[in-house]
């Protein structure tokens, strides 16, 4: 059993601690059963309903519909849809295991793709991207690859297979686990979600790895992302329907906030499905909801706030098999939930709550071999019997 130690820092000392800020700022009715959203700039945002493949647009001075044509269509089940700057579409025709071009209005320009696992073929495609060279990118979900097609929809090329095992580290680099949602940055690299891995690779245009985010051994780990989506100055937005949160991480892959919860509030989030953002504005959509969350963030902007620091000595994990970086992240991990629990228990804070306000300061190895770690919380949660942690 893991048992807490002393520590050389008694007292708690207050200091100001400056963190980006986040408002909600209005809702926009979108429909039901919103699985996407797009925003393209002189257009507004699109949101895409897998009931029927309806697409709705709300342009930034008027709202229309545009109502695919569903008898030509016969759309099944469509998780994706990207949107071109003329307005012209791709969406991912999922349950019929094929994509589809529309129109500006909305109306049928042509389809390629059938189920199988041959090249051209799909099974539940999720996601769809295209390169600054105009190339299409499909996420072939449940084949375990990315396709490559030419923009009249030509075959090119393919990368990925499906992971085969899990190690300390995580899945192999490279290898998927169900695909989804795929994004090209402004250098032209391309985002995959890499669903039940739950992770995101990082791959230059022909399927090179460049890195990978969410593994475990990184400052953030996903239970169950569904989407997410890359702003302008480079930071990624991850919606995780597993904590109903979204992740923000900066444009080097650090960990900036979270925010959302199951509960209650214009941030409640039981169902999420899809993430996007455009010019200092997240857009939220949830299974579950007929509207849109907007929530005003940017990142320059910040507000002071008074944090105390709290350090805890804890002894290593003893994992013969493991990596001394594996047996430090799985101590970490089991320090912070102690914290976490003592935070929670002594101050009477819902412990999903203080998991979303402690930050890991500093982290040390002791010449004892036990872990130094430092985290710190709002000042405001400390109540005047504060110094009883010190004591523990």
């Amino acid at each position: 059993m893991m048992q807490i130690g002393g520590s050389n820092k008694t007292c708690l000392q207050t200091f100001q601690y400056t963190s980006p800020v986040l408002d909600y700022d209005s809702s926009i009715y979108a429909g039901e059963n919103i699985v996407d959203i797009r925003f393209v700039k002189k257009k507004g945002l699109y949101s895409l309903s897998d009931n029927n493949g309806k697409i709705l647009l709300k342009g930034e001075n008027k709202s229309l519909i545009a109502k695919a044509d569903e008898n030509a269509l016969g759309m099944n089940g469509p998780k994706t849809i990207y949107v071109y700057n003329d307005g012209k579409m791709i969406v991912a025709d999922t349950g019929n295991h094929r994509i589809q071009f529309l129109n500006e209005d909305g109306t049928s320009q042509y389809y390629f793709g059938k189920r199988g696992t041959n090249t051209s073929e799909f099974n539940s495609p999720q996601g769809v991207a295209v390169s600054k060279d105009g190339y299409i990118y499909v996420s072939d979900t449940k084949n375990h690859r990315i396709q490559v097609f030419s923009e009249e929809g030509i075959y090119l090329n393919s990368f990925g297979r499906l992971t085969e095992s899990i190690g300390e580290s995580g899945a192999e680099p490279g290898t998927f686990f169900l695909p989804k949602d795929i994004e090209f940055d402004d250098k032209d690299q391309l985002y995959v979600l890499d669903y039940k891995n739950r992770r995101i690779q990082v791959f230059d245009k022909d399927g090179k790895v460049l890195r990978v985010i969410g593994s475990v051994l990184d400052e953030v780990e996903f239970k169950e992302p569904v989407d997410f989506t890359l702003d302008e100055n480079g930071y990624l937005y991850i919606a995780d329907k597993g904590t109903s949160k979204v992740y923000i991480l900066d444009d080097k892959g650090k960990y900036v906030m979270e925010f959302g919860s199951a509960g209650k509030g214009p941030s409640y989030f039981p169902n999420l499905t899809s993430i996007e953002s455009y010019n200092g504005k997240i857009y939220v959509s949830d299974y579950m909801a007929d509207s849109i969350k907007v929530f005003s963030f940017d990142p320059k902007i910040k507000e002071k706030e008074e944090r105390v620091f709290i350090t805890r000595v804890f002894p290593i994990v003893n994992l013969k098999s493991s990596t001394e970086e594996i047996k430090r992240k799985m101590t970490q991990n089991m320090a912070l939930k102690r914290i976490q629990q003592e935070i929670s228990e002594s101050y009477n804070v819902d412990i999903d709550g203080v998991e979303s306000i402690i930050k890991v300061e500093s982290e040390e190895v002791l010449s004892d071999g036990n872990i130094s770690i430092t985290i710190s919380v709002p000042k405001i949660i400390v109540d005047k019997n504060i110094d009883q942690l010190s004591r523990k």
